[in-house]
């Protein structure tokens, strides 16, 4: 698809069809943010459709579009999809992201208002994976609810009714903990000596299961996340005392195992909810339901974090 589609583009765009205008995209060269090539319906275009009574909803993505998509390992910060070899193991995780995907095809979904740039009808999965491994990522992605704010979900309506989201509280610590089968209660980023700075320490620790190796500094840290002169080993160190009974899965890229087993569980939730009738729209590491649904939702969430960890986890709704 990717030698094809410059083709077909270029052929659409054409003098002789003239059915598409293109811009084409470019890479920045004072670096940030470049434009993407986009596109869009000629005049000619439009007015040959326009008696075809044709609307919003007649346009979508094809059912026989890769859904299962594989990443490569970042190289100079880049990285892109790379070709993979089927087998039973990436054809069952296929078979899952279209049973979700028809699941929620045919839900009824409606918002309140009109969100710009969301449309209802845009509501297909695809499960992505880094570093060129299944065991790496997964994460469910796509779906107009994932592209609003928190603020705008709340407009969104299950059956007709309102809807609540249900949050996995803390859920790297809990897997990585449940994994190793230790029990954890309480704050996993409460680290004694950094109680007004949860944020910068919940930071760090991601960065630090996700790393291979130690590190004595953290670009995206914002200012003021840590105490004022302390030094990231010595925070490091300090967050290693306090999970003394998981440190052995810092600075070894766990986490994104862990995030396999994350995206595994919302798997799970969703295909779950549905056997139950239960439409659950996924959001990384949470799912939003309708609100008279949400014990049941809550229950299934939490059963299936323990079939895959073996431990227990809090579930937070908003």
């Amino acid at each position: 698809m990717g030698n094809t589609l410059p083709d077909v583009m270029d052929l659409l765009s054409s003098p002789e069809m003239a059915l598409l205008e293109v811009s084409l995209g470019m890479v920045n060269p004072f670096g940030g943010e470049s434009p993407q090539t986009t596109f869009r319906a000629t005049e000619h275009l439009i007015r040959w459709a326009s008696g075809l009574g044709l609307s919003y909803a007649d346009f979508g993505r094809g059912d026989a579009e890769e859904v299962i998509l594989l990443k490569g390992a970042k190289k100079k910060g880049l990285t892109g999809w790379i070709q993979y070899s089927d087998d039973e193991a990436t054809q069952r995780l296929r078979e899952q992201v279209h049973t979700i995907n028809e699941w929620l095809s045919d839900a009824d979904i409606e918002l309140e208002c009109d969100v710009s740039g969301v449309s209802v009808h845009d509501r297909k999965m695809t499960r992505s994976f880094n570093n060129g491994t299944f065991a790496h990522g997964g994460r469910l992605s796509g779906g107009f609810w994932q592209k609003m704010t928190k603020r705008q979900r709340k407009g969104i309506h299950l059956d007709g009714g309102p809807t609540v989201t249900l949050d996995y509280k803390q859920m790297g610590p809990s897997i990585h903990y449940g994994l190793e089968g230790i029990p954890f209660s309480g704050d996993a980023y409460a680290v004694p000596g950094y109680e007004f700075h949860r944020a910068g320490i919940k930071k760090v620790f991601g960065a630090m299961t996700h790393t291979g190796n130690r590190f004595n500094r953290l670009n995206d840290l914002e200012a003021g996340a840590l105490p004022a002169g302390a030094s990231l080993s010595r925070v490091c160190r300090d967050i290693e005392a306090y999970h003394a009974p998981i440190a052995h899965r810092f600075y070894c890229r766990s986490g994104m195992e862990a995030m396999r087993t994350e995206s595994d569980i919302i798997v799970g939730v969703v295909l779950q909810l549905r056997a139950l009738g239960i439409v659950g729209l996924p959001i990384h590491d949470a799912v939003l339901v309708r609100e008279d649904e949400a014990e049941l939702a809550e229950d299934v969430m939490c059963s299936v974090f323990t079939q895959h960890t073996g431990g227990s986890v809090t579930i937070s709704k908003e």
